[in-house]
């Protein structure tokens, strides 16, 4: 088939016998192609099923077909001009977040309507086309082979979806056949990144068995179909809530049985939060969750459910949250452990967690030296490496070697104001590099094992050396202008 020379409306005379035959009539019997009153082929017989008669129909308004822009990650503006310029008419629908194209060819009043999908910024993510029917998808998939498109077997477990992929452009189609009425197409650009709106992977974890399904902060619910449908997996309408936009998918995988969405609350359309379900029975261990979510890019942090004690995990670059629901309530509720991906919130990477980290501990001996002297003996320590003053920590500044703890402040009690170095050398603020080392669990245990007893008197938490009448507050919250260790001595 040619898709230039092609008439739109094709009558077909296709003649199949039907029935008992003898093998002698058979074998002579042809079966005629009728077109334009030409004979096409000649078929014996015996190699037919069926008889009908219909009408070839290719949608006018894909004949010539062109795909739709593919400056992905422009912005609507920038979109516009640009269909504008093509001669498309153009309704922006904010709610939905979608740009709706539309031409009229002057030749044969064919109308064309294209759909480009953006984000919450206004970016341009993909677009979508409705097929007219099986004729025109065939019309349209032998001219994106002509473009270079190539069938990626592996991408579908699906026979109704498809992803034709053109390696020299980066770019991918996925086509959707969910009945002779139901057929499109998405364009996309080809992205296997953890927040991609068109991955086709999973991005699965070999030790553990987990795997991501799509996370990103508004993807329409149409992506999201034809991604589930891609892996196999099938709609559960009783697990879900499809009026207020929440959509369960059952996986076939008895470990991992259910993937569900949710869906914004004003347009039930654009993805709000998505979790993988794990079977109670089969749940990783901590270390494991932590492990998977590392490759991810999401970090584990202070934060927890107020309900069930489960952790958080952070992604900064991407401001999602993850709740790693492990944890069996304790209210006698259904336990479906999970990883429920979230919106996250601004500032919830102070509150990461540094595993292992590196404590050095400054000169301890307050009220003995003067500053000119304790100065002299910081220069003698294994992690010195410079010595300042910084007018915004009002002290004496020591750098040092620590990846966790680059700098110590040395202040003063002020008694010689004429001559600061001669005050004696009072307090040491051990600075930390940001608030995942002062979050380690790692740090109150250093202190644990030097002896020290922790305090309940002071809303810092605070351990005391009793043996040097010394003291630590450890400064989650930046009280003395800083995350940091802040060394004196004992007050309680």
């Amino acid at each position: 088939m040619t898709h230039k020379n092609s008439l739109l409306f094709i009558p077909l005379l296709l003649l199949t016998v039907m029935g008992n035959l003898k093998a002698q009539d058979a074998t002579q019997a042809t079966h005629i192609f009728i077109h334009q009153g030409k004979t096409v082929t000649r078929i014996p017989l015996d190699q037919i099923d069926s008889i009908r008669f219909g009408t070839y129909v290719l949608d006018p308004a894909l004949q010539e077909f062109t795909l739709p822009s593919s400056s992905f990650g422009k912005d609507l503006d920038a979109l516009t001009a640009e269909a504008k310029a093509s001669g498309f008419t153009t309704t922006l629908d904010e709610a939905a977040r979608t740009l709706i194209l539309t031409k009229t060819d002057e030749q044969n009043g064919a109308t064309r309507t294209i759909t480009l999908q953006f984000d919450g910024d206004k970016n341009y993510r993909y677009a979508t086309e409705k097929i007219l029917n099986n004729e025109t998808q065939e019309h349209v998939l032998a001219q994106l082979q002509e473009m270079g498109f190539v069938l990626n077997e592996e991408a579908s477990a699906d026979a109704g979806e498809s992803v034709l992929v053109n390696a020299q452009n980066n770019t991918q189609v996925f086509f959707s056949h969910r009945g002779d009425k139901d057929i499109s197409y998405a364009y996309a650009p080809v992205d296997e990144g953890l927040f991609s709106w068109s991955r086709t992977g999973v991005l699965k974890d070999e030790t553990t068995g987990f795997w991501s399904p799509l996370i990103s902060l508004g993807i329409p619910v149409d992506m999201i179909l034809r991604f589930e449908a891609r892996l196999g997996h099938t709609l559960n309408e009783q697990a879900s809530n499809l009026p207020n936009g929440v959509y369960a998918f059952d996986t076939g995988n008895s470990s991992f049985p259910r993937i569900r969405y949710w869906m914004d609350l004003d347009t039930k359309n654009l993805l709000e939060e998505s979790a993988i379900y794990v079977d109670p029975n089969k749940r990783p261990t901590p270390d494991q969750v932590t492990e998977y979510l590392s490759t991810l890019g999401f970090r584990i942090t202070t934060l927890s459910d107020k309900e069930t004690n489960d952790p958080l995990y952070y992604n900064q670059e991407m401001n999602m949250a993850c709740v790693a629901a492990m944890n069996k309530p304790t209210d006698g509720s259904t336990f479906e452990p999970c990883l429920q991906f979230v919106a996250g919130q601004k500032g919830m990477e102070n509150y990461f967690i540094k595993e292992s980290i590196s404590i050095i501990m400054p000169i301890l001996e307050f009220g003995k030296h003067t500053m000119a002297e304790v100065k002299e003996l910081y220069k003698a320590q294994p992690y010195f490496t410079g010595l300042s003053y910084s007018a915004d920590l009002f002290g004496d500044l020591v750098t040092t070697n620590s990846e966790d703890f680059p700098m110590i402040v040395l202040w003063s009690d002020d008694s010689d104001t004429e001559n600061p170095d001669n005050s004696k050398y009072q307090m040491a603020l051990v600075i930390a590099k940001d608030a995942a080392v002062m979050n380690s669990p790692e740090l109150e245990k250093y202190f644990v094992d030097l002896g020290w007893e922790k305090s309940d008197k002071t809303a810092i938490t605070t351990y005391i050396d009793r043996k040097n009448n010394v003291m630590v507050q450890i400064d989650k919250t930046g009280e003395f202008g800083a995350y940091c260790l802040a060394f004196s001595p004992n007050e309680f």
